[in-house]
């Protein structure tokens, strides 16, 4: 791979993860297509990750700090809730009231997230080898493009919900996190999959687009982690290290530029044009896995 490609790859990256597409899936059909070979395919994929994490990061930065406090305040109040306990079981007639850990909207949020993300962690973990194994194939990502469309689609047509974190149960947080876990599967895009089953669960529309990009920081860390830990043995020369800078500033830039834009249509356009755009993608990819 030489640097222009990589840089390439991380613009592709940059421009695909927010728009309900998929970056991954783009990235499998254009190496089964062109015959661009990335050494380590998925690391790659993974690391330029890093650049569009940090465009989110940096513009969500209030809320993720929000966030990071809250649950500080969620640690404490559950030592000091341990303690009442303690006390409340020595001296029971002079028992203390236990303090509320979820009030607020950020701590609901948290919790949320929190659920959304260990069973990203738990159905990810599960799909990985099937997702590498898959990422050899053009059929895998048609069918993961169709997966999506399908779910943009639906989601369009229904009536648009107003349920804000206090709103959000807990089992819908999970849901939530099962279908972004099984966007490791080629094709499939996180933020078009998580944003169009927020909206499905009656979310409103721009607590979903928030919830998606705010989900995608310790699902992409997480996946980080992941990928990197299967690489330990791996070859990371000076050449090749520079490819995978080149790539994750690259999807910085392009990610920063490309939230920005998205956060406007996002919240005034349909996602009818997504879900045909995935359904046209789809098709081509499975036409040319039948013809090769």
């Amino acid at each position: 791979m030489t640097f222009l490609q990589a840089i390439l790859m991380g613009i592709l990256q940059g421009l695909l993860e927010f728009l309900p597409v998929s970056s991954s899936g783009h990235i499998v059909l254009l190496e089964n297509v062109s015959g661009i070979t990335i050494g380590r395919g998925l690391l790659f994929e993974t690391l330029i990750h890093i650049g569009t994490l940090a465009a989110v990061i940096f513009l969500f930065q209030k809320e993720l700090k929000q966030l990071a406090l809250d649950g500080i305040r969620i640690l404490l109040d559950i030592v000091d809730n341990a303690k009442i306990w303690y006390l409340n079981r020595r001296m029971p007639e002079k028992e203390q009231r236990y303090k509320k850990l979820f009030q607020s909207n950020y701590r609901r949020l948290f919790l949320l997230l929190l659920i959304s993300t260990a069973v990203t962690a738990a159905v990810g973990l599960l799909m990985h080898g099937f997702s590498v194994k898959a990422a050899g194939s053009l059929l895998a990502p048609g069918i993961g493009f169709f997966i999506t469309g399908v779910i943009l689609l639906v989601a369009d047509c229904i009536k648009p919900g107003s349920r804000i974190p206090k709103d959000v149960a807990l089992w819908q947080a999970a849901v939530i996190g099962a279908f972004q876990g099984a966007a490791v599967f080629p094709g499939i895009s996180r933020m078009g999959i998580t944003i169009g089953i927020c909206l499905l669960l009656g979310l409103n529309r721009k607590f979903s687009v928030m919830y998606s990009f705010l989900l995608s920081v310790p699902a992409v860390i997480g996946a980080v982690i992941v990928v990197l830990a299967h690489a330990a043995g791996a070859d990371f020369g000076g050449m090749l290290i520079l490819e995978y800078l080149l790539g994750i500033a690259a999807a910085a830039l392009t990610g920063f530029l490309c939230i920005r834009f998205m956060q406007r249509v996002l919240l005034k356009k349909r996602l009818r044009g997504f879900a045909y755009y995935c359904f046209l993608v789809g098709i081509a990819a499975v036409i040319s896995y039948f013809a090769v």
